[in-house]
């Protein structure tokens, strides 16, 4: 099925088991512990594709940005997560960053769209934010996944070592 086609069912595999996770009770409400029509047992995986509009991101050796990737990448994860009765929101779906009018100063833009994204992820009850990137580093012996986790939550860090554990398992065994 190709790297694409790899990657995206590896995400997905990833995305399912922090779903097992959340269900299975390693993984609790929100911080604030609130109660909504989204019961505690049914996370809402957050689907963030990096970058958009102005801000496309990386460019790879073809010449495609970042931002088209990510875009394209969490369509299909959104598309299969749901098809599997998972629930699913999305912080973009469309190439634009998020801010508002009001946020349009230039130099603030991305400034404004990093806190907006937080803000959907905060609002979102019993939420697994998966935020997707793809990084180019100029330095060819830097390479391999990066993943990142909030530190204030323990079980954070957990996801993030068995995403990249997986990862560089199944896809990038030559970087550990």
């Amino acid at each position: 099925c190709g790297i694409r086609g790899t990657a995206v069912l590896l995400a997905l595999t990833c995305l399912f088991m922090a779903v097992s996770l959340y269900r299975n009770g390693d993984m609790q409400r929100s911080a604030a512990g609130v109660a909504t029509e989204n019961d505690a047992s049914e996370p809402v995986i957050l689907l963030d594709a990096g970058h958009g509009g102005e801000d496309g991101g990386a460019v790879g050796v073809n010449g495609v940005a970042e931002k088209t990737i990510n875009l394209a990448l969490v369509g299909q994860l959104g598309t299969m997560l749901t098809a599997a009765g998972v629930k699913v929101a999305y912080t973009r779906t469309e190439d634009r960053l998020l801010y508002t009018e009001e946020q349009n100063i230039y130099g603030m833009r991305k400034i404004y769209d990093l806190r907006n994204r937080l803000e959907i992820a905060r609002q979102t009850e019993n939420v697994v934010l998966i935020s997707i990137h793809m990084n180019k580093f100029s330095d060819a012996r830097q390479k391999g996944v990066q993943v990142y986790y909030s530190v204030s939550d323990p079980r954070s860090r957990a996801l993030a070592r068995q995403i990249r554990s997986s990862i560089t398992s199944d896809l990038q065994s030559g970087n550990r």
